[in-house]
C-alpha cells in the first residue's frame, strides 16, 4: 500500500509488521475473523473441485497465484477479492 502511494507508512495498523500481501492474507491479527472466512470458503472450494489433498495449499502465494483449473482459480480469487473488501482496506 505504501509502494503504492495508498498508505502514509509501510507499516500495519496492527503495528506487529509492514502491510505486504502477505502479512495481510495470513497474519495480521486485525483481520483474524476474515481471515478464518476466507479459509474456510477456500477449503470449501477445494472439495467442491475434488482437489487432492496435497494439493491443497494455503499461502499468501497460493491465494494471490491459485494453480490449477479454471474455475478453481476463479473462485478461490473471488474468494480472496471478498476477504480484501471485508478487510475495509482500501485498494
Amino acid at each position: 500500500m505504501h509502494r503504492l502511494k495508498l498508505a502514509d507508512t509501510p507499516n500495519c495498523e496492527c503495528t506487529l509488521d509492514r502491510q505486504t500481501d502477505a502479512h495481510i492474507l495470513m497474519s495480521c491479527p486485525l483481520y483474524t475473523i476474515q481471515r478464518n472466512a476466507l479459509i474456510e470458503k477456500v477449503e470449501r472450494i477445494y472439495q467442491a473441485e475434488s482437489t487432492p489433498l496435497h494439493q491443497r495449499s494455503l499461502t499468501a502465494i497460493t491465494l494471490m497465484h491459485p494453480k490449477g483449473p479454471t474455475a478453481l482459480r476463479q473462485q478461490v480469487s473471488g474468494a480472496v477479492m471478498m476477504y480484501l473488501q471485508g478487510t475495509g482496506i482500501q485498494l
